[in-house]
């Protein structure tokens, strides 16, 4: 809680202005330094790499599959990270 004191000596207006609390998550996948164009899931909602969305704060669930096949390549999850 937030306390604002006023001091009354005429007529105030007291505006308060609230920001919603959402953060921009962005999720690459990589191989040999280049954009793997993947499609993961971000709180079950499908969306393909190289991508930046926007989340509510709180936990994040990111689903990524352990294989992929990319223009006739196929490609093996080797690590994540989180920064």
């Amino acid at each position: 809680m937030v306390s604002i004191p006023v001091t009354l000596d005429g007529d105030k207006s007291v505006e308060i202005t609230y920001a919603p609390m959402t953060y921009n998550l962005s999720i690459q996948a990589i191989t040999d330094g280049s954009d793997l164009p993947i499609e993961v899931k971000v709180n079950g909602e499908s969306v393909t790499t190289p991508t930046t969305v926007e989340v509510e704060e709180g936990t994040v669930t990111v689903e990524v599959p352990d294989t992929v096949e990319v223009e006739g390549r196929k490609y093996a999850l080797l690590t994540h990270e989180v920064r």
